[in-house]
């Protein structure tokens, strides 16, 4: 069961983002969103909340979950399930990068090149997963779902780096971070509350905490000018 073993200008033009995946991006967030919120990625005018984020990466989940099972019920291969992966794990960071500034229209070059890193890099450990289960590690054990799900989950990371970007572009100048009832890892309930400057070294985001990217804590922006408040 071989993995696809890209080469570093393969998942260099994987990351890349297009004018075509934008139309596709789209459709894939009107599928995956909440009834409600299907058109927001296109229309929004400001962030999109992480009530709405959250069940999106959720469906996306949902999806890996069935990919994993095919693959360890033997009706599916290693490398259609790499594959599929790519294209979700592609999907979640743009989307959520999308979603942080309002949208897919509000990306500035600065956020799309973002987005562009992390997917090369989220891609890159993609291939090493692909060829630690092409060895027969994992595939059978939970582990193969909780892993595929990480990937997903890391869109919310890309939401937060983008939304600081965007934020830090509108005067606001400081982060707080705001722990969910469901987060109990050290490092959540260390930075619960804390306000620190946007970009100090001292502070770990969301998705880069111990408990990783099932990290569900919140961050409020905040501007010392203005004393205006914004949560995420």
């Amino acid at each position: 069961m071989p993995a696809i073993n890209w080469t570093p200008e393969e998942i260099a033009a994987l990351s890349a983002v297009s004018t075509a995946e934008l139309q596709e991006a789209l459709a894939l967030w009107r599928r995956y969103a909440p009834r409600q919120a299907r058109a927001a990625l296109e229309t929004a005018v400001a962030p999109i909340p992480r009530r709405v984020l959250d069940p999106t990466l959720t469906a996306v989940s949902q999806e890996v979950a069935s990919l994993v099972a095919s693959v360890q019920t033997g009706v599916a291969e290693l490398d259609y399930w790499q594959l599929q992966m790519a294209d979700r794990v592609r999907f979640v960071h743009l989307a959520g990068g999308g979603a942080a500034v309002g949208g897919l229209p509000s990306l500035t070059l600065t956020d799309v090149a973002l987005v562009e890193a992390t997917r090369q890099l989220q891609l890159g450990y993609l291939l090493q997963f692909a060829q630690k289960l092409a060895t027969g590690q994992l595939l059978t054990d939970g582990s193969f779902l909780r892993y595929s799900q990480m990937y997903i989950d890391a869109g919310r990371g890309t939401y937060y780096d983008v939304a600081e970007q965007g934020f830090a572009r509108q005067g606001f100048d400081r982060v707080r971070s705001i722990r969910s009832a469901r987060d109990s890892c050290r490092e959540c309930i260390y930075f619960d509350g804390r306000e620190f400057e946007i970009g100090d070294p001292a502070y770990k985001k969301p998705g880069r905490r111990i408990c990783l990217s099932s990290c569900l804590c919140y961050e409020e922006y905040i501007s010392s000018a203005t004393s205006e408040r914004r949560m995420l």
